[in-house]
């Protein structure tokens, strides 16, 4: 480096030096005088958001445990009540006593009641006027209970638009005609179950509440029957009972059921013979009988035998002509050229290979048997003509009726004599079962009562506000703090649960500690008792006859026991609040434990630091003045020096 005037670097660098280790100085001096390690955000930015939050809990938690033991504090005051009016009711119980002995007059009695008055009030003065900074722990003000609300989604965005009266499926698009709305719920009294009913296009809000309020029990849907001759029996015919069938017609059944909500119809085939049994067993039990066509005529041979002779009105050149109409309701005829070789089997071979029917030859019975391929009820008629003869002796008809399955029709068939036919939907409950009988001239008929599911002992009230913001509301019948629960579904989208739950129909005071609002963890309740003579149950009381002061007895020991009861409350939540404050100090002692490490000052590594320094800054402040004396040499060279 050369000697120059206009720059003296090497002084600026012992100042640089200089300025940094004063800074260093600085810092040490700063957080030893603080006792902190961290003064600024500058010194340790995360440290210093970690310690803030700390310093937050930790004094949060401190004032937890002043409201705990404040919470103490308000106990002991309402406990040391509790305990005076104890000694009064003793005193009232001593009184009854002595009243209800036969050895006193009727005015001594009448001294004693005044005393026991007096006693009384004195009981309600106290419980009325005993407070903690305002708080009255012994009166037993009442709250109402706040209902248990469902949160509603519905169609309709603006509620006040809906009223109870409209229909359920137009408010809650997510419902159809036929759904099962169902109501699940746990009530409180922890009852568990679940009841439903069948939606109509036409089911109002109204109605549903209804049902869900019903105090009713299950109500079968019943079907009432106007016969003309009720008093027949089961085994009677049915076309005697109801005298608009005659043989041949369809007895046809159209059902709505409770279960499935879409309609349906199952048909059966009168006979002459059928009897009202029958018809009952095929309600209930349903069957499925083919078609059967019994051919009559000369069949005495065996399949292989010639059709001629077995049939002796044919001859070789004649056409068999078989006609029918199926279980569809088609007709279809076709024809067959007898010659010298055919057979019976042959004939059975021809019939069976025509659409929609089977044909089979029993060489034991003597007959062919004909039969619908489509099992189930049918007008299925047939022939067999031709011959020299033309049609005549082979004609044939149904022999059997065969009846549509009903095994899905969820209905109950019975009868009664001189009542008549009764239907009944097999799942009892609310639901839109109707039927009806048709085919005949005048037997139509259809449901006579709606029932509902047993809704006793669902311990919820329904109700509907149309105004913004109401809606379903359900109510627990059970005031108070509960676990009730509830959802309807059925639908597509609309399940919903509890919002909000019940106060206890007597206030209790919040007793709050944590750091956080969480029920579980930061705060708890403790009940407010009624300890007026009302709620003890003793304001009525007197003493003034002997048979009222026997009575009086009873009711000072029940008083006495839900005094107690109080009062054991009070000493449990005492306690309780003890062990809450010694575990939020410990708490509260780790915390602020965590928080020194981060935030305090080590001395002796800081004086450490101090020390050197400060050895750094003279040093650099000596260089510093001998920086500033290097630039005289150059006066040496210009001459100017000595």
């Amino acid at each position: 480096m050369g000697l120059v005037i206009n720059h003296n670097l090497m002084a600026m660098a012992a100042s640089r030096n200089l300025g940094a280790t004063y800074g260093m100085l600085a810092k040490s001096i700063a957080r030893l005088s603080s006792g902190l390690r961290i003064n600024s955000a500058a010194d340790d930015a995360a440290g210093l958001a970690v310690r803030e939050f700390m310093r937050s809990e930790i004094a949060v938690l401190n004032q937890g445990v002043r409201n705990a033991n404040d919470a103490v504090s308000m106990l002991q005051t309402m406990d040391g009540a509790a305990q005076v009016i104890d000694e009064k009711l003793i005193r009232m119980k001593e009184l009854a006593e002595q009243a209800a002995t036969g050895t006193y007059s009727s005015d001594q009695r009448a001294i004693m009641n005044l005393e026991f008055a007096a006693m009384r009030e004195e009981i309600d003065r106290i419980a009325e006027a005993t407070d903690f900074n305002g708080v009255k722990m012994l009166n037993g003000i009442s709250a109402a209970a706040v209902a248990q609300k469902l949160g509603v989604t519905e169609s309709l965005t603006d509620l006040s638009a809906t009223a109870a009266g409209s229909a359920f499926i137009t408010a809650f698009s997510g419902y159809a005609a036929g759904d099962q709305l169902s109501l699940t719920y746990t009530d409180n009294d922890g009852d568990t179950g679940t009841v439903s009913m069948t939606l109509k296009a036409t089911t109002t809000i109204t109605e549903v509440m209804a049902w869900i309020n019903s105090p009713a029990a299950d109500v079968p849907q019943t079907l009432s029957v106007a016969e003309s001759n009720s008093a027949l029996g089961a085994g009677d015919l049915f076309l005697t009972a109801f005298s608009g069938y005659t043989a041949g017609d369809l007895l046809e059944l159209t059902y709505t059921n409770h279960l499935g909500g879409t309609p349906a119809t199952v048909s059966l085939t009168l006979k002459s013979d059928t009897t009202i049994q029958d018809v009952l067993n095929w309600v209930n039990y349903g069957s499925q009988a083919t078609q059967t066509l019994d051919v009559t005529g000369d069949v005495l041979g065996l399949a292989t035998a010639s059709f001629k002779a077995v049939f002796t009105d044919f001859s070789a050149g004649d056409y068999v002509t078989f006609s029918f109409v199926d279980h569809a309701g088609n007709f279809t005829t076709s024809s067959f050229l007898i010659t010298d070789g055919t057979i019976v089997t042959s004939i059975t071979n021809f019939i069976d290979g025509q659409t929609g029917v089977t044909a089979a030859y029993s060489a034991a019975a003597g007959i062919i048997t004909i039969t619908d391929d489509t099992a189930g009820a049918s007008r299925l008629a047939g022939s067999l003509t031709g011959g020299t003869l033309g049609p005549g002796p082979y004609n044939f008809a149904i022999n059997t009726a065969g009846a549509d399955a009903t095994m899905g029709v969820a209905l109950t068939a019975t009868w009664v004599l001189n009542t008549g036919l009764t239907l009944y939907d097999d799942t009892a409950g609310y639901s839109e079962a109707t039927a009806s009988f048709g085919g005949g001239a005048t037997y139509a008929f259809s449901i006579g009562t709606i029932g509902a599911d047993a809704t006793a002992d669902v311990n919820l009230t329904a109700a509907w506000s149309s105004a913004t913001g109401g809606g379903f509301t359900l109510t627990d019948v059970v005031a108070g703090v509960s676990d009730a629960a509830a959802s309807f579904g059925g639908g597509t989208s609309y399940a919903f649960s509890i919002e909000t739950t019940g106060l206890a129909a007597t206030e209790n005071v919040k007793i709050h500690f944590g750091t956080g609002n969480q029920a579980a963890e930061d705060y708890y309740y403790v009940d407010k008792q009624d300890m007026t003579s009302s709620g003890l149950g003793i304001a009525d009381m007197t003493i003034a006859n002997q048979t009222s002061a026997q009575d009086t007895i009873a009711a000072l020991n029940t008083a006495i026991a839900s005094k107690d009861t109080s009062r054991a409350h009070f000493g449990a939540m005492m306690n309780r609040l003890a062990n809450t404050v010694s575990n939020i100090q410990i708490q509260a002692e780790n915390i602020q434990a965590a928080e020194s490490q981060i935030s305090d000052v080590d001395v002796a590594l800081e004086m450490t630091r101090f020390v050197s320094n400060q050895i750094k800054a003279q040093a650099a402040v000596a260089m510093l003045a001998q920086a500033n004396m290097l630039p005289q040499l150059a006066l040496t060279l210009l001459g100017g020096g000595p």
